[in-house]
């Protein structure tokens, strides 16, 4: 019988990399330029760039919390907008 980590693990990589019920991250931006990632339609919306940002936050918060079985292994950052936020000389390629 398969252990739930592993399953839970299979269903993260299949998300990110195999073509199922959608396609993968890495083929959706594979032709996305720099211009179209930063671009936003108004004030309110989060650019493509932003909305990844904030994914990869949120995978990476949890991911932590999961390995070490401890919710309180990365702490809040409080305001939800925070995880939008672009860091510093960022590029969409990087």
């Amino acid at each position: 019988m398969a252990h739930a980590k592993d399953v839970l693990s299979d269903q993260l990589l299949a998300n990110a990399n195999h073509p199922s019920w959608y396609l993968p991250f890495s083929d959706s931006v594979e032709r996305l330029s720099e211009e179209h990632a930063f671009w936003t339609p108004n004030e309110e919306s989060n650019s493509i760039d932003e909305i990844v940002q904030h994914r990869l936050y949120w995978n990476q918060t949890w991911q932590t919390r999961y390995q070490k079985s401890h919710v309180d292994a990365v702490p809040s950052i409080g305001n939800n907008d925070n995880s939008f936020i672009i860091p510093e000389n960022h590029t969409f390629a990087a």
